[in-house]
């Protein structure tokens, strides 16, 4: 018995994908049979019909979508080449319309995928609907279903059900343009809920050893550098895909891109281009949309630590660890979230914000706005300059006036000013570090603070 069932979550994003059964076992066979007669004289479904080895093209691509998925994914998947037929997963084409796919189960064609006959499934390109349902049927093979289907938990809520979330969804995402990218633009990886659903099933693949690794993308053909390094994927014009690293220090490095960007490291959510409401999909030539993964049961080993911005004005918010956020050119909107932040704004007169967590705030040049949010920590500002332009917003504590912040010279960092406030009517306080600056300068200049 290589099958076991599956319970319920009672997650409805998770539910919504699972078929009922996984495979049993960590380590998965996989084949691509040459001769038909390798499936055994008995099989359990209508016989193939003018059946053809797939292409080294397709198994490069299958080979690729494995690698992808055990490198986040506690499972292992092993090639059997000596004796395909045996394999749990065996991949073939014959002449069927559609490509198709065979849960895990106790019968002998559970696990098999097969494809057209066609040319557009002897090679498919990258990004293609070919490739794309390349990875839709591994996904059944593996035990997810369409989350439109109501058995056996149930159906994924609506707004949830596209490419935006699942390579399992038969929908566009509706706001895919608001991303960057344009209707039929597919996904060039597993998403979001595909990630979370296979953790659910096999385990997330943590505690490994993981290297620090810097993304980032071509705009003029969509391709995906890792430490410098092109590691495929190019459509000649867009980029749709989530990015997955297992643990280690990682970047999203976006300094290619000059369009205004929306950076975001919080989990499941989107890093992609502000297209104008205005402009059309060919006239845009930075179409990305690059998403974060979901987190299972609390497990940070996913996230991205650091983003670099554009050239442009862009909006770059971290998540729940410690961040590195830098803005680079542009007049950026800055949120470090929770945990220890360095937030640098760069070039160009930037909104900075650590949010949570006691954080160092870098200005940059420009004119900057540092907002102060109550309950932000111990922030440091390393920077801050009297009449540079600079102001300080403490109007989220509702303080009366000036006289509401407790104010101290300090020798801490070669001479320093320390402000201390708490919300009027409230508990939350906050305290912010200005280097250089003495309470002598601040009183002379009050309108560096915004009451």
């Amino acid at each position: 018995m290589y099958v076991s069932r599956v319970k319920r979550t009672y997650s409805s994003e998770i539910d919504s994908l699972l078929s009922g059964e996984k495979w049993q076992y960590k380590y998965i066979s996989f084949s691509f049979p040459k001769e038909i007669s390798q499936y055994g004289p008995d099989y359990e479904h209508d016989p193939p019909r003018d059946f053809t080895e797939v292409s080294d093209n397709v198994k490069e691509k299958v080979r690729a979508i494995f690698a992808e998925i055990e490198r986040v994914v506690d499972v292992r998947f092993v090639e059997m080449s000596q004796d395909p037929g045996q394999a749990i997963i065996r991949i073939g084409q014959c002449r069927v319309a559609n490509p198709n796919a065979f849960y895990p189960h106790d019968h002998g064609c559970a696990g098999d995928i097969w494809l057209p006959a066609t040319d557009k499934y002897r090679a498919p390109e990258i990004a293609s609907f070919a490739h794309h349902a390349i990875r839709h049927e591994i996904g059944h093979a593996l035990g997810l279903k369409h989350p439109h289907e109501s058995q056996p938990y149930g159906r994924m809520p609506a707004e949830m059900d596209s490419t935006r979330f699942t390579v399992m969804s038969y929908d566009s995402h509706r706001d895919v343009r608001a991303l960057g990218c344009d209707y039929g633009d597919l996904p060039q990886s597993l998403m979001p809920l595909d990630l979370l659903a296979l953790q659910s099933l096999y385990g997330a693949r943590v505690g490994v050893p993981a290297s620090d690794d810097v993304y980032s993308w071509d705009p003029s053909t969509g391709a995906r550098l890792v430490n410098g390094t092109d590691r495929g994927g190019a459509t000649g014009s867009y980029v749709f895909e989530m990015v997955a690293d297992s643990g280690g220090w990682d970047t999203f490095d976006f300094s290619n891109y000059t369009n205004p960007l929306t950076i975001s490291l919080r989990p499941g959510e989107a890093c992609h281009a502000k297209r104008p409401p205005d402009v059309q999909p060919d006239n845009c030539a930075e179409r990305i949309a690059v998403f974060t993964p979901h987190i299972l049961d609390g497990k940070a080993d996913f996230l991205i630590e650091v983003a670099i911005g554009g050239a442009g004005d862009d909006y770059i918010e971290g998540n729940h660890v410690g961040n590195c956020l830098r803005g680079g050119a542009g007049n950026d909107l800055m949120r470090g979230g929770a945990g220890d932040d360095l937030v640098e704004g760069g070039d160009g007169d930037d909104v900075i914000s650590g949010d949570e967590g006691d954080d160092f705030l870098v200005g940059g040049g420009g004119r900057n706005l540092f907002v102060v949010f109550p309950g932000c920590g111990r922030d440091v500002i390393p920077d801050f300059k009297a009449g540079s332009g600079n102001v300080i917003d403490l109007r989220h504590f509702h303080l009366k006036s000036l006289d509401d912040v407790a104010m101290s010279d300090s020798e801490a960092f070669g001479g320093s000013a320390t402000l201390q406030f708490v919300e009027h009517g409230g508990e939350r306080g906050g305290q912010l570090t200005l280097i250089g600056m003495s309470v002598e300068a601040i009183r002379s200049e009050p309108d560096i603070i915004l009451l």
